[in-house]
């Protein structure tokens, strides 16, 4: 991000960030993931505040990033709610990010193994994911450890085990991501989590 749009996007009112940030606008989620986890913006409620127990809207991010896979959330101490999309993007989002990792390194010259080796090394040591899905309702809960962490960043095997964790929640609550995804994609899924789990097509 140039020097200006970070100016521009550091003046911007929480509700114009969180516009700009449905709209796929990386950079305002970026700000918006860095006021959060500076105890800011942590109070906007989109669709009006449900209950005293309502935290607002949290953000959260997966993306490529230096090599490996990397996951950032504006209250990364907390439970992160999940709606159907958001995990549809992410079972379909984390094996495109963990391809353009594992390419920003083949393209280097570095062997598949090599590549293995250098993402364990850089990722995030014990990371785990904990997903609880309850049938009938309308989202997941997940919770990252180590928690805290301003970013988590994971290898290809940790890729596998969070999507296959995310997958069996939406058969959990019967949603259909296969419906949503392309072949391509479907492909990528398939090949990632085939040694994690065989059961999930």
């Amino acid at each position: 991000m140039g020097r200006r749009k970070r100016q521009r996007i550091r003046k911007l009112h929480t509700v114009s960030l969180f516009k700009k940030a449905l709209g796929g606008d990386r950079d305002a989620v970026t700000e918006l993931i860095e006021r959060q986890q500076n105890g800011k913006a942590l109070r906007y409620y989109p669709n009006g505040r449900s209950s005293i127990d309502d935290e607002g809207a949290v953000v959260a991010s997966v993306r490529a990033a230096n090599g490996v896979v990397e996951i950032r959330s504006g209250r990364p101490w907390s439970t992160l709610t999940v709606s159907q999309e958001i995990a549809f993007d992410w079972i379909i989002g984390i094996p495109r990010c963990l391809s353009v990792a594992i390419d920003e390194y083949t393209s280097s010259g570095m062997s598949h193994e090599d590549v293995c080796d250098q993402m364990r090394q850089t990722s995030t040591k014990d990371f785990e994911a904990r997903i609880s899905a309850y049938y009938g309702d309308d989202s997941v809960q997940v919770a990252f450890s180590p928690a805290g962490h301003k970013a988590w960043r994971l290898d290809p095997l940790q890729c596998a085990s969070l999507v296959k964790a995310i997958a069996e929640a939406c058969m959990m609550m019967d949603w259909q991501y296969h419906e949503t995804a392309s072949n391509h994609d479907l492909s990528l899924i398939r090949s990632l989590i085939k040694d994690v789990d065989t059961e999930i097509e």
